[in-house]
C-alpha cells in the first residue's frame, strides 16, 4: 500500500482505537503499511 505519511496520519486517526485494543504499537502500523 501507500507508505506516504499523510495516510499513516490518517490510519493513525482511523485505527488508533482499534490498534490499541489489539494491543499494536503506531510503528507495527507503518511497517504492515509501507
Amino acid at each position: 500500500m501507500i507508505g506516504s505519511p499523510e495516510v499513516n496520519k490518517v490510519i493513525r486517526k482511523i485505527l488508533s482505537p482499534t490498534l490499541k485494543e489489539n494491543g499494536f504499537n503506531k510503528v507495527n502500523t507503518r511497517n504492515n503499511w509501507c
